[in-house]
């Protein structure tokens, strides 16, 4: 029954992904002592100068958003279990443990039994899919990185998709960028005194401008500090201590350790993180050459963390409260994909086409499974 489906018949789109914030967001990249860093990246800033943006990396967004999320809904609309070695490489991006094959009949059975992964590849380990070669199957889904949109950003940005950038800056940056392409525009010689000139007086005019209309990344920084204080030290709560508890109260703890009895040693701390401010908007560029099913299975996967959409670390504060918007674009054709926010997706229509197509799919799998309970070939591909 699945064999109608042509795993071979993808479309190439694009999608451009504006996240809004509700709440700030945490994504460390490095932690010193008590205090927890952003993830930052380098770029070039609108004067060519390398300078450090946040970004909330391209892999965070797969594996958060779409890898365990939509495979886990997959398999529990199919009422699949798989055994650990396939679980890890089906929610984690498995790993290779030995010599490499190049098998295209399985790579074929995986994307046509597995759309999920077939988007999001993974490396097969040996054994794996009943195939005793190691195998790379590559994704067809490339996410980028979400750039803060900021005054570092902003050419990047404008190159891909200017509309989300401020309107009051738009046309001071646009005349910018048109002087400083000039400089360039006939590589095979060097620009005419008259371009840089015009150049430098661009630099002069907007540059002031841009710099505080769009701030630069360290502007959307705020801070949390949190304090853990000692339980121990707490005198409503030192009553379940050894040697403090009530008349009659059960004590399940034995001989206090020594290193307590010789020193009454303190757990307080004061935590420290930096986090982006509500309010503030990223940009992350999705690449796609997917099927119907596939780009169906990701809308899937979008609505499921639609249900619960925070980012990040620290959402048990409340942190990571994302609204998202998707704009898609093949060619000419362009327009809105979907939205999500917390209990209020939209689909386009575009976008409830793919998904239906999905759900089509899954319907067919189902009666497939039904049918084929004891086919060995399925059991080996799905239980190792």
């Amino acid at each position: 029954m699945l064999d109608n489906y042509d795993i071979y018949d993808r479309q190439r789109l694009t999608l451009h992904c504006l996240i809004t914030l509700q709440s700030p967001l945490s994504h460390i990249g490095e932690v010193a002592g008590n205090v927890s860093n952003l993830k930052t990246a380098k770029l070039l800033d609108l004067e060519g100068n390398p300078r450090n943006v946040f970004v909330y990396s391209g892999n965070a967004l797969r594996n958060g958003m779409l890898r365990r999320r939509g495979t886990a809904a997959a398999l529990e609309a199919l009422g699949l279990q798989v055994n650990p070695d396939v679980h890890h490489t089906l929610f984690a991006g498995g790993r290779i443990d030995g010599s490499t094959a190049n098998d295209m009949e399985l790579d074929k059975r995986i994307r046509q039994l597995m759309p999920w992964l077939s988007v999001l590849g993974t490396a097969k380990p040996a054994g794996v899919f009943g195939s005793r070669n190691a195998q790379m199957v590559h994704g067809r889904l490339a996410v980028g990185s979400a750039y803060l949109v900021c005054y570092e950003s902003a050419e990047l940005i404008y190159r891909e998709f200017p509309g989300i950038l401020p309107a009051d800056v738009l046309p001071r940056l646009g005349e910018y960028l048109e002087f400083k392409s000039r400089l360039v525009s006939d590589p095979f010689t060097p620009p005419d005194q008259e371009a840089v000139d015009a150049y430098r007086q661009a630099k002069a005019d907007h540059l002031p401008y841009l710099r505080k209309a769009l701030r630069l990344w360290t502007e959307h920084l705020t801070i949390d500090q949190s304090t853990r204080r000692d339980s121990t030290h707490d005198p409503a709560l030192r009553r379940f201590l050894p040697g403090e508890q009530p008349e009659g109260q059960l004590s399940l703890v034995g001989e206090v350790p020594k290193a307590k009895k010789d020193k009454d040693k303190s757990d307080q701390m004061i935590a420290s993180d930096r986090l982006i401010m509500a309010g503030s908007r990223l940009y992350s560029r999705w690449d796609l050459h997917t099927t119907q099913v596939e780009t169906g299975w990701i809308v899937d996967a979008l609505l499921q963390f639609a249900a619960s959409p925070y980012l990040g670390g620290k959402s048990n504060r409340g942190n990571g409260l994302v609204q998202m918007e998707f704009w898609f674009q093949r060619g000419e054709d362009r327009g809105k994909f979907l939205s999500l926010a917390t209990g209020q997706p939209s689909l386009s229509p575009t976008a409830k086409h793919a998904h239906n197509a999905y759900q089509d799919y899954l319907s067919v799998y189902q009666e497939f499974l039904a049918q084929a309970q004891e086919s060995t070939e399925l059991r080996g591909l799905l239980n190792g």
